[in-house]
């Protein structure tokens, strides 16, 4: 994390664009950007893997599943991400003794003279600078995640997809997709660990919970449904492909989504597999929840349709069926 950036020490430029170093992509000029968030996030981990002939490392984002790259020949280019780790940056760690925790990170085996990790303009470029700078780096150990929850009622619910490891606290219930019928997906358990890439719906009484990140491996579950994305990922046009964790009308289940993309580091359930329910009721353990059905009615009045049965979020010319009827859109 870089703190200088935010309150304008040494530098007065680009004030409050310091903050965790990630793979966001929330400039599209900048690869590797950073935010101020007081949560962590998966696209903040980085592992630092030692290289076998130095004492320098390579940077790799697990969220990502990339390689920080090269430096540049010339200065104030931003750094790219790699996903060879022959074509990946050789990184030094020097801790700045005027600034104690503090480190500059720099590129050893990259081109041109301006080689230090720095961010301007919240993107992570190439520079050179100092102690108590935006290219000095405050190293925090990935010893937790702290997971945000969506309120429904008493209850908070979230869906999860992690690059990582991770220890479920008793607090929390975590479930996987073992099976699904024409209106319903059941779900199984799951407890103690949750392996990366294992989608899962989570419930708790609270907004936030923190997970332990795990360094050893744990145990995929067997038959899970779900499936997910570690980045934000594009669906324009094909939201009915996927049904992900919402609620309507206070009932919480499995819905087509509304947006054009799916966020980061969320579980989903294909809908190649399923029919065109406008959403899918929670089974846990083979008993209904407090769910008696899903709102089908009044979603079926403003869901559009065309002729395939295919859904269409943005209909143009032609004929839909909308409401149960043939609807002729000029």
């Amino acid at each position: 994390k870089n703190y200088a950036r935010n309150l304008g020490i040494d530098n007065g430029v680009h004030v409050g664009q310091g903050g965790y170093m990630g793979v966001y992509h929330a400039n599209n000029d900048a690869p590797i950007s950073c935010h101020n968030e007081l949560l962590s996030e998966p696209a903040s981990v980085w592992k630092f893997e030692k290289d076998a002939d130095s004492e320098n490392y390579r940077i790799y984002n697990l969220n990502a599943k990339a390689y920080i790259g090269k430096s540049h020949a010339n200065a104030s280019q931003y750094f790219t991400m790699v996903t060879a780790s022959d074509d990946a940056g050789l990184f030094s760690l020097t801790e700045q003794a005027s600034a104690t925790a503090q480190y500059v990170v720099a590129c050893t085996n990259g081109a041109g003279a301006q080689t230090q990790l720095h961010v301007s303009g919240s993107g992570v470029m190439n520079y050179n600078a100092n102690a108590n700078s935006a290219s000095a780096w405050y190293l925090a150990p990935a010893d937790e995640l702290e997971v945000n929850f969506n309120a429904n009622g008493t209850d908070y619910w979230a869906s999860l997809y992690l690059p990582f490891d991770v220890t479920l606290p008793a607090e929390v219930e975590a479930y996987a997709a073992k099976g699904h019928g024409s209106d319903y997906v059941s779900l199984t358990p799951v407890s103690g660990t949750l392996a990366a890439e294992d989608g899962v719906i989570l419930k708790t009484s609270a907004a936030t919970v923190s997970l332990p990140i795990l360094t050893s491996s744990a145990a995929k579950t067997t038959g899970n449904l779900f499936e997910g994305v570690l980045e934000k990922t594009d669906i324009t046009d094909n939201q009915s492909n996927f049904y992900t964790l919402g609620a309507s009308g206070g009932v919480v289940g499995l819905y087509h989504p509304s947006a054009t993309y799916l966020k980061a580091n969320r579980a989903y359930l294909p809908a190649s597999a399923m029919t065109l329910a406008p959403g899918l009721r929670f089974v846990f353990d083979d008993e209904l929840t407090g769910i008696s059905e899903v709102n089908a009615a009044e979603n079926e009045t403003k869901a559009c349709y065309d002729l395939t049965g295919r859904r269409v979020y943005a209909p143009k010319h032609g004929i839909y069926v909308i409401g149960n009827k043939k609807v002729l859109i000029p």
